[in-house]
């Protein structure tokens, strides 16, 4: 902690309470009195957690000066720096990187028995690479800091990886900062700073208490380069991303700096606001005020919570107080179900976008992609390549001679395009689709040509239908870490749905956050798949902090007052109470908790409300109800024949399950069901919903088409 970490940095550190007025609002302050010294080109603005684009809007709007302030995240600023000092590095995407890890890790024999049979598992080599995107980023490659001879041969591994990225002139993402740290550091040396940092005098940290150990690192070569001062802003009990990496207050992480407490200049917060600083400081206002309104939405299923909070958005915008882009949902991290949420709400009618990296796999128009490549392949078994020619075939313009010919040429990539272009893909997604799902759709649809495009140029990849098969598949599987895929810019035209981690620094007036139950808040740290996490207790290099001691749990955290039996989990539990309480806060109006009883995932496990959701019930009079008892009415556009479908899904289902399990099910009351719904939807008033339908029933086979 604090120079213990062997960082000197020079400057102030503005620490101001929990609760304190939008950063952007201090930010802008405390360019006011820089500007008094410095020009404005002098000062870079750095962030962690803010969005640069917003965070720069903001402040040329509130600062009465000629340009705009530099704003640059760490990861861009990165960027900046290694294109400068290495002209000709080329930066992987996750897809890229994915595909030469894969490579990489099966050309090796592990020496471990505890890996080498953990290598026959199908999961072995995203685990591994999930792992090394965490060693990498917080530069704990070296095998030597471990105790474990698995995670030595893994960090050896992943030094291999990197030097085989250096020799090919690639950076890997999760290795920016440390990389920009070093060849910084290098240039220093050789007298060769870049002129975008030796041209600055004053380096204002907008989020300083994000500032984990490699960041702060960062930041001190940043100033060293530029022989600047540091005018650093933080949040008191705010630390979310750096707790998984550091225990401790704020104030111990100055390195240097000197610390100014900085008044809570703030009037009377909402209730969410109060309902987000009880949760965060267990600070409770002696009055409350009757501004705002918290709410719980209660669920026998996760599919019936997404219901409810599409009719209240619905009910929300059929106000003139109330645009889709005023509401948020916010999820614990990248894991949630953040893509079937927006499918569910946009079959609602309800235009939703995530400001998160989606998978691959949910897209309609990378699916079609996926079926061309299946067809293609040689690999892959008969009835599923027949399965996806059939929709392939239902596609205006396909042919059987189309198919053939793609399959003859040299290269998936060039196969792609020529399909793109007979079926005129590009078209169909910007005239069927509205302009969100269009943009959404366009951007993972070049992932995939880029993807392909990689395998094409790379000399260690193979670019056949085979090759392009498995690195898609891998794709689809893929997901980054929970700590690493987190995006901060806001994206406009519909409702956002997004981590608490992109939420900090934003404010809707509206904010739901779903699954507000005792499997996500608290959660258990799902710490890798590779090794047991009580194994992991003993690695303090660990990329996540593992070796909690009571007294870090107590200073980390000023609402931890019960007795800790378990540092690690009592540590955890309360990222998980923060983790809500920050979420809370970013609703200026309402703010709404889900509890949905059953998991979305497993049928039949069902979970009790959040214990910090039970004791704000209990502490707060004013939290109301809004209850289901699952014959909710059809309100929001889509509920029509979301119910329809859905009911003739679960009928299908009972009937599937009841062949594998040799239950018995009585097969003409469903048809009888199916007759009458199909009755119905032959009447002419009935053509709204059987289009929706269609185009849902067009949605699940991936063909490309209005949801």
């Amino acid at each position: 902690m604090g120079t213990a970490s062997g960082i000197s940095l020079s400057g102030d550190l503005h620490v101001y309470p929990f609760g304190c007025p939008a950063r952007s609002d201090l930010v802008a302050r405390r360019y006011e009195h820089l500007l008094d010294e410095n020009n404005l080109e002098e000062i870079l603005c750095l962030t962690r957690l803010c969005s640069e684009q917003t965070l720069t809007e903001e402040l040329a709007t509130t600062l009465d000066v000629v340009g705009r302030p530099t704003v640059k995240t760490l990861t861009s600023l990165a960027t900046e720096i290694l294109r400068t000092l290495i002209p000709s590095i080329e930066i992987l995407s996750d897809h890229e990187r994915i595909e030469l890890l894969a490579e990489h890790l099966s050309e090796h024999e592990w020496g471990t028995d505890y890996l080498a049979n953990a290598a026959q598992q199908g999961s072995f080599q995203q685990d591994v690479g999930r792992l090394l995107i965490e060693m990498e980023s917080r530069d704990a490659l070296s095998p030597e800091i471990y105790e474990s001879t698995a995670l030595q041969e893994i960090a050896a591994v992943g030094q291999e990886f990197q030097t085989l990225l250096e020799t090919n002139e690639y950076v890997d993402e999760p290795s920016l900062v440390p990389l920009a740290t070093a060849a910084l550091r290098t240039a220093i040396e050789e007298d060769e700073t870049p002129d975008a940092i030796a041209e600055r005098e004053v380096l204002v940290i907008a989020d300083f208490e994000e500032f984990a150990q490699t960041e702060r690192q960062f930041l001190e070569m940043i100033a060293e380069a530029a022989d600047a001062t540091v005018c650093a802003l933080a949040e008191r009990r705010s630390r979310l991303l750096s707790s998984w990496r550091e225990a401790g207050s704020v104030e111990e992480m100055a390195d240097g700096l000197e610390i100014i407490p900085e008044e809570d200049t703030t009037e009377s917060p909402a209730l969410p606001q109060t309902i987000g600083r009880y949760l965060v400081t267990g600070d409770r206002p002696e009055t409350t005020t009757a501004d705002g309104a918290v709410r719980v939405i209660e669920a026998p299923t996760f599919k019936q919570q997404l219901t409810l909070i599409a009719d209240e958005i619905e009910r929300l915008c059929r106000t003139s107080e109330y645009t889709y882009s005023d509401i948020t949902i916010g999820y614990q991290d990248s894991s949630a179900p953040i893509e079937r949420t927006i499918r569910l709400l946009r079959r609602h009618g309800i235009p939703t976008t995530a400001v998160t990296l989606s998978r691959l796999g949910d897209d309609p128009a990378v699916r079609e992609l996926h079926d061309v490549i299946t067809v293609c392949a040689e690999s892959t078994d008969e009835e599923t390549s027949n399965a996806c020619r059939e929709r392939l075939l239902e596609i205006e313009g396909a042919t059987e001679d189309i198919l053939t010919d793609i399959r003859d040429v040299s290269s998936a990539i060039d196969g792609l395009w020529m399909w793109i272009g007979a079926t005129d893909l590009k078209d169909r997604i910007g005239t069927n689709w509205e302009e969100i799902e269009t943009r959404d759709q366009f951007r993972q649809l070049r992932k995939v040509l880029e993807l392909a495009e990689f395998l094409e140029s790379e000399p260690r990849l193979d670019s056949t239908w085979d090759a392009c098969h498995t690195a898609v598949e891998r794709a689809f599987k893929y997901s980054s870490t929970r700590l690493e895929n987190i995006e901060t810019d806001r994206a406009d035209g519909g409702v956002q749905v997004r981590t608490i981690y992109g939420l900090k620094h934003t404010t809707s007036k509206a904010v739901f956050l779903p699954n507000v139950t005792d499997q996500d808040y608290p959660f258990t740290p799902d710490l890798t798949a590779l090794i047991p996490t009580s194994r992991l207790r003993t690695e303090s290099a660990f990329p996540t902090l593992t070796t909690q001691s009571v007294r870090d749990v107590a200073e980390t955290f000023e609402t931890a007052t019960e007795t800790v039996d378990d540092p690690f989990y009592a540590y955890f539990t309360q990222v998980s109470r923060r983790l809500l309480g920050i979420g809370a806060c970013a609703a200026s109006d309402q703010l709404y908790f889900g509890v949905p009883r059953e998991n979305a995932d497993s049928l039949g496990t069902y979970h009790q409300p959040s214990r910090f959701l039970t004791e704000l019930v209990d502490t707060f009079d004013a939290i109301e109800p809004l209850a289901s008892d699952g014959e909710t009415p059809i309100a929001s556009h889509g509920g029509a024949s979301e119910f329809v479908v859905e009911h003739v899904d679960e009928t299908l289902e009972e009937v599937r399950r009841a062949a594998v399990g040799g239950d018995s099910v009585d097969l003409d009351a469903y048809e009888q069901e199916l007759r009458a719904i199909e009755t119905l939807l032959e009447k002419p008033e009935a053509a709204t919903v059987r289009d929706a339908i269609e185009a849902r029933i067009d949605f699940r086979h991936g063909r490309v088409r209005r949801d």
